[in-house]
């Protein structure tokens, strides 16, 4: 199967890099409509998913109903007319000959050009980390920083959703305990040199002491396994969350980007 990074436009928002495995759970999931957009790099323009053969082509289009369509209801004759006495012929008048005058042809309306709207233009990923910079050097000025009292930078909008760094671990039903490198409402990136495949449903325990509830019992699905690309870090989306957690996330969240904002305009 190919191993592709694609972006999909769902609801006018584009969602990506997603891998080729991801794509079709989502599909699968009823998460992706075959009508919705695609793109990857070498295409030159969005395609509906149901176009590309990759991700399923025709297959993905639901077949055509096999039963037949309801017979429209017979109409009823109207009543016959009730009989007339016939009226006695009159001679008509004669009638002057009309002159023939031969149409004239119009021209036809023009035909004003149809705008179609397009998909926006997929949302580039967050810049790499600097070469040489390694995984435990990026934890050390962290945990130097905290030490130190500065609040740390808030990680810019990545796909639909705002980043935040946090201190908190994530423990995954038969994989093991990983450390978060930072989260969103939707979402977190885990610290792993572990490999997990893209498309794997887990069930896990999310633990902070800085969000209420805290630990959280959660389901998700791997999106994105950088260990497969050279990288110590694995993605994971959220797919079932409690409402009350939900909120938990979302209120952290947006609380830890307004001290990151305050910080930088200080």
């Amino acid at each position: 199967m190919s191993t592709k990074n694609w972006y999909v436009c769902i609801h006018g928002a584009s969602l990506g890099p997603i891998e080729t495995q991801v794509v079709h759970l989502m599909i699968e999931q009823k998460r992706l409509s075959p009508m919705e957009f695609a793109w990857c790099e070498g295409m030159t323009e969005w395609k509906r998913v149901c176009e590309i053969e990759e991700l399923g082509g025709s297959a993905a289009v639901p077949e055509m109903p096999s039963i037949p369509v309801p017979a429209a209801a017979p109409k009823k004759a109207a009543p016959p007319a009730p009989p007339q006495a016939a009226a006695p012929a009159v001679p008509a008048p004669p009638v002057a000959p009309k002159a023939v005058t031969k149409p004239v042809a119009k021209m036809p309306a023009p035909i004003k050009p149809v705008k179609v709207a397009t998909p926006p233009p997929p949302v580039a990923a967050a810049p790499a980390p600097a070469q040489g910079e390694s995984l435990k050097e990026k934890m050390i000025a962290k945990a130097a920083q905290k030490k130190a009292g500065i609040a740390p930078k808030p990680y810019v909008t990545i796909r639909r959703a705002e980043r935040v760094e946090i201190d908190g671990t994530l423990d995954i039903v038969g994989h093991g305990t990983f450390s978060i490198l930072n989260m969103s409402a939707i979402g977190v990136l885990l610290s792993s040199k572990k490999s997990v495949p893209p498309g794997t449903n887990i069930k896990f325990k999310f633990e902070c002491k800085e969000i209420k509830k805290s630990p959280l019992d959660m389901t998700g699905v791997v999106v994105r396994d950088g260990v497969a690309q050279g990288k110590e870090e694995i993605a994971i989306e959220f797919t079932r969350v409690n409402p009350a957690h939900k909120r938990a996330l979302q209120d952290y969240v947006e609380s830890k980007s307004n001290e990151g904002k305050a910080t930088e305009a200080a």
